[in-house]
């Protein structure tokens, strides 16, 4: 199972070579927060040489990292190496580098980005990562009593509903309990589950 940090954290590793590496672990769900925070680290940290990332979201499996300017490879790659050897995802995290005056190579960069990404995740809370899955039911207006009892004994609340021709409710349940859930539905209407797609929060 995934998990991912319960709050934004920071932690600073002791300086290599009097270069300093200041990580920093996000909770995100979008590529648009990532972006929102990038820039927020910018005008946070001005003087900073450089500030690596990497992240890795639920959906569409999405992961990207960069070197900002380090050697190519040096600093992203280990950074998210760290984030999957750890099986997290919706996490982004930073390390933001002052260089300290003595190159460190890249053998050098590699280890002391890893390092920064390791003691950061391991200094920060981690929850499981809930997996959802909206499921979305259509069925005929006589069925409607029988699915409303279901749905009661199944504490199912729709987070949207259109009615058509037919009926269409849309869910966000546990992926864990879904196949209980279609299971439970499915004698009443008669397989007319029309999607199912997964999710993360």
């Amino acid at each position: 199972m995934y998990k991912t940090p319960l709050t934004k954290n920071i932690y600073e590793i002791l300086p290599i070579k009097r270069s300093r590496f200041i990580g920093e672990i996000y909770p995100v769900t979008q590529v648009q927060e990532v972006d929102a925070i990038l820039r927020q680290a910018r005008k946070a940290y001005p003087h900073a040489n450089h500030i690596c990332w990497a992240y890795q979201l639920l959906d569409k499996n999405t992961l990207r990292s960069s070197d900002d300017g380090e050697p190519q490879g040096s600093a992203g790659k280990p950074i998210l190496q760290q984030l999957q050897g750890k099986q997290l995802s919706n996490t982004l995290i930073l390390v933001i580098r002052y260089f300290g005056g003595t190159k460190l190579g890249v053998g050098g960069l590699i280890r002391a980005y890893a390092q920064t990404a390791k003691a950061l995740i391991a200094h920060s809370e981690l929850v499981d990562l809930k997996i959802t899955t909206e499921l979305i039911i259509s069925f005929d207006y006589a069925q409607t009593s029988k699915v409303d009892t279901a749905l009661y004994q199944l504490k199912l609340i729709p987070t949207l509903q259109n009615y058509d021709t037919k009926v269409t409710l849309h869910f966000k349940v546990d992926q864990n309990i879904l196949s209980d859930i279609i299971n439970a539905l499915d004698g009443l209407i008669q397989n007319q589950i029309i999607s199912v797609k997964t999710l993360g929060i």
